[in-house]
């Protein structure tokens, strides 16, 4: 990756996951305010994450996971308001989970695992309606799991496993509507049926039915989030 990339003015999905590409991320790419679609999973880039990223503002799927990016989230993260599927997961950042995330109402996915962010797991993840899966398993979080999390009807998949979570499971994780685990040592996993199927109004982040990793919404339709190919659409939405 270097200079040459600044000249793709209209390019909307990069994808060079899992390739032997190392070093930082090269800053033309901050400059590429069409990009819908970013993965860079699984390449071993490093240093911080440039505050610059907030530039992509028309993002709806970003997977940075699997390099070893440090310092703490850029609260810049925050103006990425398109973004349905956001994965940093087994980087080195550190820090707190910045507040800013809040901002990304449309999420649905977020998946911050693997690192070594600190404090507590903000209530505020509780008011992102649209959110379906949060996994934020092997970090050092502290504190209580906050109940706020069990009033989201559309999430069905909860890690924070390996944290150092305290106190008692919420009893809003409880009830028919969801099945409940409580292990120790602030282990805990809820898990709730998806609601899905064909016509679906809000965003999906799953598999098509190839297995290929797959971000949808009814105003943008889908895409692959691990290959050059788009999953299977039907009607601007994926077929289960």
């Amino acid at each position: 990756m270097g200079p040459e990339l600044e000249a793709l003015t209209e390019l909307g999905h990069l994808h060079l996951g899992f390739n032997t590409i190392r070093g930082v991320i090269p800053p033309e790419i901050w400059r590429l305010d069409r990009l819908q679609v970013l993965n860079l999973g699984g390449l071993g880039l490093t240093g911080p994450l440039s505050t610059e990223i907030g530039n992509l503002s028309r993002l709806f799927a970003l997977n940075l996971s699997g390099n070893a990016l440090s310092g703490v989230i850029p609260p810049t993260i925050g103006e990425l308001t398109n973004l349905i599927s956001l994965s940093l997961s087994d980087n080195v950042f550190e820090g707190p989970i910045p507040a800013e995330i809040l901002n990304i109402t449309d999420l649905a996915s977020l998946d911050l695992a693997g690192n070594r962010l600190a404090g507590e797991i903000p209530a505020g993840l509780g008011e992102l309606a649209n959110l379906q899966s949060l996994d934020l398993r092997r970090n050092r979080l502290t504190g209580e799991l906050p109940p706020s999390l069990g009033g989201l009807e559309l999430l069905h998949e909860l890690r924070v496993a390996d944290n150092d979570l305290t106190g008692e499971l919420p009893p809003e994780f409880g009830g028919p509507s969801g099945d409940r685990t409580d292990r120790p040592g602030g282990q805990c996993h809820v898990a709730r049926r998806p609601a899905l199927g064909l016509g679906r109004k809000e965003p999906y982040v799953g598999r098509d039915r190839c297995g290929h990793g797959v971000v949808c919404s009814p105003a943008r339709g889908c895409s692959g989030l691990a290959t050059h190919e788009r999953p299977h659409v039907h009607s601007g939405l994926c077929r289960g």
